[in-house]
């Protein structure tokens, strides 16, 4: 062979093989991102064990808090019976407070989505008719809405979704009819822009893409994401709101529920970067801060971290393919993966071009 097409051969050679290496090694980064948030959940998990209540609940915002803990426990793939205090368990401990928690449309609405994860009758859980519940709550302050704010009525109609309860148009069309003129929803359902809120906006978003919204309005939809992506930080987290009275620092719990609806969106870009944000927050103990400037353990970001690092939501509450917990993998996440992971993902379209086979894989109420 010609020395000057054996020197081609050599080099194209030479090439293909630091690719491959290049592609094994992003492949890796990514294995890395989703084994941490495993890791990560594990953790958080183990350190909510040692934080629960004799009754068996978790502490935080009221019973709700222990809503979250459960759909926590849920989502990472463990029983919550296993959580006990002697024979109470935070089912237990939500089944004796059904009453009292259902008294608020969104109330009810939440924990008609922790039943139906736990995969209990929500029309008998603690002696509640969860459904009955929040019907009863229809049109009290507004014609077509269930309670009296925006919020409350997202996770009512979250709710009747996981019960598998049709959901009435006229219910869908009052929660779009909210929508600001900035994208978002605000907690009370105020339009006024500027009142929307990232929570708000979160919860709802899931809500229509619960009832197909996604398909039916898109528009709906695209404006909200819009409303979201102008609200994120240069840290890849979110605040409450931006500009607003809580100040426009990024928190666990804002980028917790962000996240969780644009997995339900498949939004992968904004899932990965508010991932990365809640790992970078995690203690020592296994506990999540609040804010990166507060560094105390905080109960509830880290019941809301776990979900929205596992890729549940309140739609999917059990995760498709829960990541695997690889041993040795860093136990916090710091922002590193992105570069790789794009890196990984242009070398291996080069690599496909020439032929070469790659593989890789993934408000308080």
């Amino acid at each position: 062979m010609h020395a000057y097409k054996l020197g081609i051969v050599r080099a194209a050679a030479a090439w293909l093989a630091a690719m491959t290496l290049l592609v094994t090694s992003a492949g890796a980064a990514l294995a890395d991102t989703s084994s941490t948030a495993g890791q990560a959940a594990d953790r958080a998990l183990t350190w909510m064990h040692s934080q629960q209540q004799p009754d068996g609940s978790f502490s935080g915002f009221g019973p709700g808090s222990t809503a979250d803990a459960v759909l926590a426990i849920v989502a990472a793939g463990q029983d919550p019976a296993t959580f006990s205090q002697g024979s109470n368990t935070p089912v237990t401990f939500l089944q004796s407070h059904a009453q009292d928690i259902a008294k608020t449309a969104g109330g009810a609405g939440k924990l008609l989505v922790t039943a139906n994860a736990l995969g209990m009758d929500g029309k008998s859980f603690g002696g509640v008719d969860l459904v009955q519940a929040i019907q009863a709550t229809y049109g009290i302050s507004a014609t077509g809405q269930y309670g009296g704010d925006a919020i409350g009525d997202a996770f009512a109609i979250l709710g009747l979704h996981a019960a598998g309860q049709p959901v009435p148009a006229e219910a869908i069309q009052r929660l779009k009819s909210l929508q600001t003129t900035n994208g978002g929803w605000s907690f009370s359902g105020d339009t006024t822009p500027k009142s929307e809120d990232t929570n708000t906006t979160a919860v709802v978003l899931q809500a229509l893409k619960a009832e197909g919204v996604d398909k039916t309005d898109p528009n709906v939809i695209k404006m909200a994401v819009t409303y979201l992506a102008a609200q994120q930080n240069k840290d890849g987290g979110w605040p409450y709101q931006q500009g607003g009275s809580f100040g426009s620092d990024s928190d666990v719990n804002s980028t917790a529920y962000v996240v969780q609806a644009m997995q339900s969106l498949q939004n992968l870009t904004l899932v990965q970067a508010g991932q990365n944000f809640i790992l970078s927050l995690q203690n020592k103990s296994g506990a999540f801060r609040f804010q990166k400037s507060q560094a105390d353990d905080n109960a509830g970001a880290t019941y809301q971290a776990v979900p929205a690092l596992l890729g549940a939501t309140f739609i999917d509450t059990k995760p498709a393919a829960p990541p695997t917990v690889a041993p040795g993998m860093p136990t916090t996440g710091n922002g590193a993966e992105l570069p790789l992971a794009a890196l990984g993902m242009t070398v291996a379209m080069s690599a496909i071009a020439l032929g070469v086979a790659v593989r890789r894989r993934e408000v308080r109420n």
